[in-house]
Parts: C-alpha cells; sequence; structure tokens
C-alpha cells in the first residue's frame, strides 16, 4: 500500500497545478541555464535551479495584463519553435488560455529575428532583473 501511495503522490505533483498563469522553465546555453518561472494570481516565482535559489515577488496588475497580452499574441505559436543546435536556450512555456493548456517549446537564437515569443521573453528577463535586484 505505501508503494502505491508514494506512486500516486509522485504522478500528481508532476502535473502543474491549474491556478497558475503561466510557467516558464530556460535551459541550456553556454552558461547551463536551468531556470524556473511560474506566475499564479499576482505572485511570481523564480527558481535558479543551478544555483539553488528561490525568489517570490509581488507583480503589479500592469504587469499581469502585459504578460496575457503577450499570451494572447503567442498563443498560435506551433508547439515547436525553431531547431536545436549546441549552446541553444530552449525555453519550455506552459500556459492556459481560453480555458485550454497550451505548450510551447522555444529554441532561441542568439541573433532570432524579433517575435512576439522574443518580445515576451524580453518581457519576462525584465522582471526577472527586478527580482535579482531586490535580492541583493
Amino acid at each position: 500500500m505505501g508503494k502505491i501511495c508514494f506512486v500516486i503522490i509522485l504522478f500528481i505533483s508532476c502535473f502543474p497545478k491549474k491556478e497558475f498563469l503561466i510557467k516558464v522553465e530556460r535551459k541550456g546555453g553556454f552558461a547551463g541555464f536551468n531556470e524556473e518561472i511560474l506566475i499564479k494570481n499576482k505572485l511570481l516565482i523564480y527558481k535558479d535551479k543551478k544555483l539553488g535559489i528561490e525568489n517570490h515577488i509581488k507583480i503589479s496588475d500592469d504587469k499581469i495584463k502585459r504578460i496575457r497580452e503577450f499570451l494572447g499574441k503567442i498563443k498560435e505559436e506551433k508547439e515547436i519553435v525553431g531547431e536545436p543546435f549546441p549552446d541553444c536556450i530552449i525555453h519550455e512555456i506552459n500556459f492556459k488560455i481560453n480555458g485550454k493548456m497550451k505548450r510551447i517549446i522555444f529554441y532561441q537564437k542568439p541573433s532570432s529575428i524579433e517575435s512576439n515569443l522574443d518580445e515576451f521573453l524580453k518581457f519576462l528577463n525584465e522582471i526577472i532583473e527586478e527580482v535579482k535586484r531586490r535580492q541583493r
């Protein structure tokens, strides 16, 4: 019985909670990124799994509104954007739009043409840098 309960708990914990607005994982690159950004309600949770850092920050209604606008722009993207290459940065973006879950895997090139995904990730990076500044 103990093994069955453990498997069920592990299975349930592998899936993201439904209340989140967006979850972004950034991995790879020359620096070996391993980061996770989770936004739910008005809370942003930033985890740097490589460094073992976790920060929580409340974000403004304006930023939430802007994130929702970006999600509206990227909702039509293919599930996989770009192709893997050595030292590329991989973004896995999971979000809910119109009651349905959407997942995009984006292989970002350093010189990629500005797209809605690039703009969105640039905006998220600005928020992450703000979180890191507050931490210091």
